[in-house]
């Protein structure tokens, strides 16, 4: 989704191929995603579910935003999937 918004809505151009629009579009998802999986999956406190969704999204995006082109598609779960396994536990 953030390709295509970010192609879409190129708000400003942070680096070759990535731009804010791109970013707000991740971390807005991101953010949907990870807290859906939470409440579904998880018996965390509210506060915990917002903190470990923040954190994911906001790291998440800038993730995106410094992978080299077409990296972004093994990095970003890679490394996320590391973070909120730490976050988590």
């Amino acid at each position: 989704m953030a390709a295509v918004i970010g192609a879409r809505f190129p708000i400003k151009q942070l680096r070759p191929g990535k731009s804010l629009g791109g970013f707000i579009a991740f971390f807005v998802f991101t953010s949907a995603s990870v807290l859906i999986c939470l409440m579904l999956y998880s018996s965390l406190p509210t506060a915990d579910l917002i903190r470990i969704t923040l954190v994911t999204a906001l790291l998440g995006g800038l993730i995106e935003i410094f992978s080299r082109k077409n990296w972004d598609n093994l990095t970003v779960p890679l490394i996320l999937g590391v973070i909120g396994y730490f976050l988590g536990n």
